[in-house]
């Protein structure tokens, strides 16, 4: 498994990846999937420092797994933190190195941009538990947690 910075040509597959992600993700699945945002976010993680995004490569060289990051400030002052907006390994690939690899990356960027937390968030519905595990297996520890109300549903007829 070759874990390596995205580059302008993984734009297409990382759209697909996230496609998948949100197809897959209980409480993301209703809202609205819109590929260009995901393109611009790909911009950024190519153009801004304070960006960092993943891919992971099957041995064929096939993209399985991507994760995107944001390093900024704290609320509190200008201690930086760094934050997940994606962490996803298709469920095929899941229990490869994959995953740990794209994390071992990301917890070797955080020092280089003075960071001093991690943040990952569980909040796709997609396996939360296995997920807290897996992250607890790397000492990250739970520090709160997220509530969501919905207040705009699909009608029953498009659910």
């Amino acid at each position: 498994m070759l874990v390596r910075l995205v580059g302008p040509d993984d734009v297409p597959a990382i759209i697909e990846l996230a496609r998948e992600m949100h197809g897959e993700a209980p409480f993301y699945r209703d809202l609205t999937y819109d590929p260009q945002k995901v393109e611009d976010l790909c911009r950024l993680c190519l153009n801004e420092n304070n960006w960092l995004c993943l891919v992971a490569e099957d041995k064929d060289g096939a993209i399985v797994g991507f994760l995107a990051a944001v390093a900024t400030p704290a609320l509190f002052g200008p201690d930086i933190i760094v934050e997940d907006l994606a962490f996803y390994v298709r469920p095929q690939s899941r229990g490869t190195t994959a995953a740990v690899r794209m994390l071992r990356i990301l917890e070797g960027w955080a020092p280089t941009i003075d960071a001093k937390r991690i943040r990952m968030g569980i909040t796709t519905g997609t396996n939360p538990e296995q997920t807290s595990r897996f992250l607890n297996r790397f000492d990250y520890i739970e520090t709160g947690w997220l509530y969501t109300k919905i207040v705009c549903p699909l009608p029953e007829t498009q659910q």
